[in-house]
């Protein structure tokens, strides 16, 4: 590949080089342009096309000048990661290094949540692929997918969708010992959405978690404005290690009694299934709160809950689902426990059941005679948000109201 210099370009001398470095002449939009020929050429055959760097000729009508746009570049497909300021896209953790593209930021409407937009656009295509499933993994630092257990992290994804629009998105587990390499192109490039090392909405309408509150069928769904039919139960919701979406080795799949709204598959279809434009959004907050209680002897209940002396409410950040630890080295507080259920009440009332952290539906009782303990409550809440084309500045809650991410997965 030849750099274009920045001296007596000719039209002639961009297309040979084109043609040299990609002789499919492979456009921004994953598209083959018509060969520009070697005579009568126009500036405008070159648009979209592709430069190591990661940068393309302007597409659509914008001005294409061959100092600014050409000189000193080099005509291919880039062998770079490209970043945010949050997050890169990294050609070694996609699952199709050569499907994965720039996009320019004067080609999209963007919209931001606050006053300061910071993002990065890539575009994905799922045609002409020797493999299943295409995939793009975000990495909040270079080369490099993991999200820390103690991290926050907000991702906004826009949907810009063609038949047959099956896409999912979510959270995947590195796999034991395996490399994200690895991860990217077997597990994702292999496994579909419903495999159980994975958390995600799927794009047919469905989700593959049941989330830590039983959703009743009188609650209505804030999305679709409707009241749910099909609620999961209390033996179905929380994490349930090896079973239960994001838990497992991804060998086996998530079994539909399982998800938000069990075999509801196509409730979201109507949002999600669909060539309008949209966004989705993934909020992961961690939360760690230090809280108070009373317990009696052999008991799951912790009653007289309290964060700094006064009665815990909903508004405090404290959900189902979350990881329960003595801060007292107490070595009667139940170990792998989590939250299991929370009744909010006023007057010393507000009261904790504690649940298994590898089997959500069974109990954790403490192991001594009735006392005031000291307690944290921890974990990070995943909440899946959801904005039509005008974009993103008042979402909406799609799915379970809450999944407090897994710290454990089977590997057998």
């Amino acid at each position: 590949m030849t750099n274009i210099g920045n001296t007596d370009i000719s039209f002639l001398t961009l297309r040979n080089l084109w043609s040299q470095s990609d002789p499919a002449f492979l456009k921004s939009d994953g598209s083959s342009a018509t060969d520009p020929g070697t005579t009568n050429i126009s500036l405008s055959e070159f648009r979209g096309a592709l430069f190591t760097d990661g940068t393309y000729v302007p597409t659509g009508s914008a001005e294409i000048s061959i100092g600014t746009h050409f000189a000193d570049n080099i005509f291919g497909e880039s062998n770079n990661s490209f970043t945010t300021s949050d997050f890169n896209f990294n050609d070694d953790f996609s699952g199709e290094a050569d499907r994965l593209y720039p996009v320019d930021e004067s080609e999209l409407n963007d919209y931001s949540p606050d006053s300061t937009p910071s993002s990065k656009h890539a575009r994905l295509f799922h045609s002409n692929v020797s493999y299943w499933y295409p995939s793009i993994l975000l990495c909040p630092q270079a080369g490099d997918p993991t999200i820390g257990t103690e991290d926050d992290a907000t991702v906004w994804i826009k949907m810009k969708l063609n038949s047959p629009y099956h896409f999912m998105f979510g959270i995947i587990h590195k796999q034991g010992q395996s490399s994200w390499e690895n991860v990217a192109s077997n597990a994702l490039r292999y496994r579909h959405g419903a495999h159980n090392d994975r958390i995600n909405i799927h794009t047919y309408g469905y989700v593959t978690h049941a989330g830590h509150d039983v959703e009743s069928s009188t609650k209505t769904d804030e999305l679709m404005n409707t009241t749910i039919t099909n609620e999961t139960t209390t033996s179905n919701y929380h994490n349930r290690i090896g079973t239960t979406a994001g838990s497992g080795n991804g060998f086996a799949v998530v079994p539909t009694d399982k998800y938000y709204l069990t075999t509801d598959f196509t409730f979201y279809q109507s949002k999600l299934t669909t060539s309008s434009e949209y966004y989705i959004g993934m909020k992961l907050n961690y939360y760690e709160i230090t809280l108070t209680g009373t317990v009696t002897n052999n008991s799951k209940l912790i009653t007289n809950v309290k964060l700094n002396n006064s009665d815990l409410t909903e508004d405090d950040n404290v959900y189902s689902g979350m990881y329960l630890n003595s801060t007292q080295s107490d070595p009667y507080f139940p170990s792998a426990a989590i939250i299991q259920s929370i009744r909010y009440n006023t007057g010393n009332n507000t009261e904790i059941d504690m649940g298994d952290e590898i089997d959500g539906s069974l109990d954790k009782t403490y192991g001594y005679y009735g006392s005031t303990i000291t307690f944290k409550a921890r974990g990070q809440r995943l909440e899946f948000q959801y904005a039509g084309d005008c974009g993103y500045s008042s979402p909406k809650n799609i799915g379970p109201n809450h999944i407090i991410l897994p710290r454990k997965y089977r590997t057998s």
